[in-house]
């Protein structure tokens, strides 16, 4: 009943709307800097890079049926609206998220001209960095936000390693 009321409430926001645990309201060339240098210490990447482009995918669908990927896009630490993409999931009538992302990650692969990321943040957690991983060929790193309690994850040789949101800014 409450999420009736929520959605049909005049001033509920449809679009893309990923959840970043304490980078929401934080995000910008700090937020930025810092979750660059957790990537890079933790992904063995060269001392050299920084995410300049990231983008943040979410899944979002009705008991499986209307299903939607998210694209949003912060360059330099701000928003950039125009990277913006809302990606229809085809055929898919039951609620699967990693198939979900793995069908839009796919896809987004054929769309060069957008530009190619610097780093990738998918909603979730090990289960869907996982499925993401499985088609992603680019070298973009991959990571995922998961909730309850607020956490990256990224995926290392060894493991899995879980840094805590309060460790991020």
């Amino acid at each position: 009943y409450l999420a009736i009321e929520k959605v049909t409430d005049p001033s509920y926001k449809v679009g893309p709307d990923i959840a970043l645990p304490r980078l929401r309201t934080a995000f910008g060339i700090e937020a930025t800097k810092k979750l660059g240098e957790v990537v890079r210490k933790h992904l063995g990447l060269p001392q050299t890079w920084q995410p300049l482009r990231i983008e943040g995918y979410d899944v979002s669908n009705f008991q499986g049926k209307l299903a939607v990927v998210s694209l949003v896009c912060f360059v330099d630490g701000v928003q950039e609206s125009s990277g913006y993409r809302t990606f229809h999931v085809r055929r898919k009538d039951t609620p699967d998220d990693y198939g979900m992302l793995r069908q839009v990650l796919t896809r987004r692969q054929d769309h060069e001209e957008w530009g190619i990321p610097d780093l990738i943040l998918i909603d979730g957690g090990k289960g869907q960095l996982n499925a993401v991983k499985e088609v992603w060929r680019w070298p973009t790193p991959v990571v995922s936000i998961a909730k309850d309690p607020d956490r990256l994850v990224l995926s290392t040789p060894e493991g899995f390693v879980l840094i805590p949101a309060s460790e991020l800014g």
